[in-house]
């Protein structure tokens, strides 16, 4: 097993606004990035919340349902990085990618 563990706070760093989220999520688009927040929202996954005042902005945090998901996600980079190298062929022994 990989001794050394993935960051899981990219997404899970703690509140921030769209614009940290869209900084921390390189290669998604605005529409997208709204989409996918209302949807985690929707299921309890995301949280969101108004900061008032004369500009105010929405930030979003995980719920305790969005932070086990983290755990659940990080355990499954660790499964994909022992048997899928960088190369993205299968580690020796490991099946044959389907498709």
């Amino acid at each position: 097993m990989n001794a050394e563990r993935p960051d899981a706070r990219g997404p899970g760093q703690g509140p921030a606004d769209f614009a940290q989220l869209r900084e921390r999520l390189p290669g998604i688009n605005d529409h997208l990035l709204a989409g996918r927040l209302q949807e985690l929202t929707a299921v309890d996954v995301v949280t969101e919340a108004v900061n008032p005042g004369p500009s105010p902005r929405t930030f979003y945090a995980l719920t305790p349902c969005g932070n086990a998901i983290l755990i659940l996600l990080a355990a499954l980079t660790v499964w994909a990085q022992d048997h899928f190298p960088a190369s993205g062929a299968p580690a020796q022994g490991g099946p044959p990618p389907s498709h």
